[in-house]
């Protein structure tokens, strides 16, 4: 995220993981999508028992 100009702290990502925190703007989600190498959609889609 800080290598496209949007610096996140790990705090921040670490909420947005566990759900504490909303990540609100579509820009965001894309770079960060972009930063785990997984598709926008899926940073939405609940997790899945294994």
């Amino acid at each position: 995220m800080t290598a496209p100009g949007h610096p996140m702290s790990n705090t921040m990502l670490s909420r947005i993981e566990r759900t504490q925190r909303r990540c609100d703007a579509a820009a965001r989600r894309i770079l960060l999508a972009e930063a785990l190498l997984v598709s926008p959609p899926m940073l939405l889609q609940r997790p899945t028992a294994t």
